[in-house]
């Protein structure tokens, strides 16, 4: 079973890289899904929609990744958003 205290610290890792990138670049932050849409193949670490502003990360992702891939993977996701 997955420690939540452990995810609910991961999640918050994310949510201040993206921020910390947005304050950065004078940007809004965008929305942020913790909960689903999966990549089928298991490739994909997150992915954002443009059109509704928002970048997806699954649970199962951040479970598997550390807080420096975190935080790549978040800034990597809000390039993608500009």
């Amino acid at each position: 079973m997955d420690n939540p205290i452990i995810m609910e610290a991961k999640k918050r890792v994310f949510m201040e890289a993206v921020k910390d990138a947005c304050d950065a670049l004078h940007l809004p932050m965008p929305k942020i899904n913790f909960s689903g849409d999966d990549d089928p193949g298991g490739n994909e670490l997150a992915h954002c929609h443009p059109e509704s502003y928002k970048i997806c990360i699954s649970e199962r992702q951040l479970k598997f990744q550390g807080t420096g891939d975190l935080k790549e993977t978040a800034n990597h996701d809000l390039a993608h958003l500009i």
